[in-house]
């Protein structure tokens, strides 16, 4: 009945820690073409989550990295279909003791946010549907604090594609606004069903509609979010590094991260603690962090350029370079790391 609208969710682990997948989508065509592009996308979305459980290599990666290539493997899947199966959709992780949500938005309807009795729309950098080929580009991985209480309403665009009455000619007058919804989950109190009946009093609905409800409840295993004691941690974390105290240093910005994880400017610290301590690996998973969260960031490039170059990944390196030189075409320590891959 809804052909091509899917929504799913999954309890996870990445390094040892517990999340919630979640996915909804919308497969391009009417009918049984977009049925089954919803049910391509369950099976193998359903499959990404049984192979991790099997497999301990595949959950020990940071969020920003699962997501990242979750993504692609589910864009690569649908690219196959050379066009003939578009997918609109939104996909993302909550970190159940932190309440950071991780996300991308694939030319999806955005979320909604409503929290203390106000209701907004998160921003994201959208990208094109899942399956459109020649897609280029780096892919941002956007992160937003969920707070106690908060509520996430995601939804396709049958929510906002809704028929409010007729023309003098008999033509439809389809609602083109999109802060009506934004209206319909603030007057609902953040309640789905409520939302749902709401949509449907506004008007004639003309599409499939589909609702996902995500509410963030704090408990004992929940950190409270303390950016202060973190900005306080950072800076002491910062003097240790000065004192050439590495292992001292990270121990500290872990726990800063800990209590402020939306701040990417301390995966990067972490990242460089790590590799004064010549731990390239660990500190390569924390530099991609940085660029999968702000890709256009030259210091996070050239940081992730050069432990690439180190563990000898000379094609990653290659890609952070031209993005750097994209960004500042005669960046001159860009140009000297290229030098060194060629040597």
């Amino acid at each position: 009945e809804i052909c091509g609208d899917i929504n799913m969710a999954a309890s996870i682990s990445l390094k040892d820690r517990p999340y919630v997948v979640f996915v909804t989508a919308d497969a391009m065509g009417k009918s049984m073409q977009g049925a089954g592009g919803a049910l391509v996308l369950g099976a193998v979305f359903q499959s990404t989550i049984e192979r991790m459980r099997w497999t301990k290599e595949l959950s020990d990666v940071f969020p920003e990295i699962w997501l990242h290539t979750t993504f692609l493997e589910l864009h690569r899947i649908f690219e196959s279909f050379e066009g003939s199966m578009l997918i609109s959709l939104v996909i993302g992780l909550v970190d159940e003791a932190t309440g950071l949500l991780y996300y991308i938005n694939a030319e999806h309807p955005s979320m909604a946010l409503y929290r203390n009795g106000e209701a907004q729309f998160l921003d994201a950098h959208i990208l094109r549907k899942l399956g459109t080929p020649g897609i280029k580009g780096s892919l941002k991985i956007h992160c937003f604090q969920l707070e106690p209480g908060d509520v996430l309403i995601l939804g396709s665009d049958g929510r906002d594609d809704v028929i409010l009455g007729r023309n003098a000619d008999g033509s439809n007058i389809v609602n083109e606004n999109e802060q009506l919804f934004l209206d319909h989950v603030r007057n609902a109190r953040g309640d789905l069903k409520d939302i749902f009946h709401r949509v449907e009093q506004t008007g004639e609905i003309m599409d499939d509609l589909s609702l996902l409800k995500i509410e963030y409840s704090a408990d004992a295993h929940t950190t409270p979010h303390n950016a202060a004691q973190s900005q306080e941690l950072s800076a002491k974390a910062a003097q240790l590094s000065a004192e050439e105290k590495y292992t001292e240093a990270i121990q500290l910005y872990m726990q800063a991260f800990e209590l402020n994880p939306q701040d990417v400017e301390i995966c990067y610290f972490i990242a460089q603690n790590f590799r004064r301590e010549k731990k390239i690996k660990p500190a390569l998973q924390w530099a991609e962090r940085c660029v999968l969260r702000e890709g256009e960031n030259l210091k996070y490039l050239l940081q992730a350029a050069e432990l690439n170059i180190m563990m000898k990944r000379f094609n990653k390196a290659r890609g952070f370079i031209q993005r750097v030189k994209e960004l500042e075409p005669e960046h001159q320590r860009a140009a000297k790391l290229e030098t060194m891959i060629l040597q």
